[in-house]
């Protein structure tokens, strides 16, 4: 930024957290410093900036509608901690629930209450990255129901990445400490998850991998790739 303009504003990114799903995915909060004189804004500089506001409320309105069709469709689900992370109706529950979820529905309610992560989301990660195969293996070594990496296995110190039991609660974990790592952004948690922490502290959020991308759209329903 150059030294000469009459006052330098700093642009900081306000994420929305897990305890307030009211707001936005992501917004924008604008702290001005002055230094000298300030200077009228330009009418194009205001138009970008409603357009931006605009933007923000629409993306809001969506993540609210959806949120209200996935609590009418599924009203078991409305006390769960699910609720305030805005999950939406893509979460085929009836399917999961007749399918394989009912071998594992121990350890995730276990994993659940641990870590204070709704079963539903844990339910969807599971379907999302190994459609619910305990011996799923990617083409990047990822493994088990919960597609843990061997770095992550080797620290976490967790025995056998093909145990449904373990790859549960060593995947649960991890999502748990990405969330701590980023204030509680279920969006950047799980970009860190799929993409590693490395990757969403260089882009300064959701990278621009399709594959990421791809992966909150099917979790969550929110399109990060705008």
């Amino acid at each position: 930024m150059q030294s000469e303009p009459a006052k330098e504003t700093k642009v900081t990114p306000q994420t929305a957290k897990v305890e307030d799903m009211s707001q936005p995915v992501q917004s924008m909060k604008i702290e001005t410093v002055v230094n000298k004189p300030v200077e009228p804004i330009k009418v194009e500089e205001t138009s970008k900036l409603e357009e931006t506001e605009k933007a923000e409320t629409k993306k809001l309105d969506e993540v609210q509608v959806a949120q209200k069709e996935f609590e009418r469709r599924f009203p078991e689900t409305k006390n769960e901690p699910a609720d305030t992370w805005g999950l939406t109706n893509k979460y085929n529950i009836q399917k999961i629930r007749s399918s394989n979820e009912g071998k594992y529905e121990d350890i995730i309610d276990r994993a659940s209450r641990t870590y204070g992560i709704p079963k539903t989301l844990i339910q969807k990660m599971i379907e999302v990255e190994s459609n619910f195969n305990p011996k799923t293996v990617s083409h990047a070594g990822a493994m088990g129901l919960m597609q843990l990496m061997p770095a992550n296995v080797k620290e976490m110190g967790i025995k056998n990445p093909f145990s449904p039991a373990e790859s549960i609660e060593g995947g649960v974990k991890e999502l748990s400490g990405y969330l701590k790592k980023n204030n509680g952004d279920l969006v950047l948690a799980l970009a860190s998850y799929n993409a590693g922490p490395g990757n969403v502290r260089k882009y300064g959020g959701v990278p621009p991998f399709k594959e990421t991308q791809g992966y909150i759209k099917k979790i969550l329903n929110i399109d990060v790739s705008k």
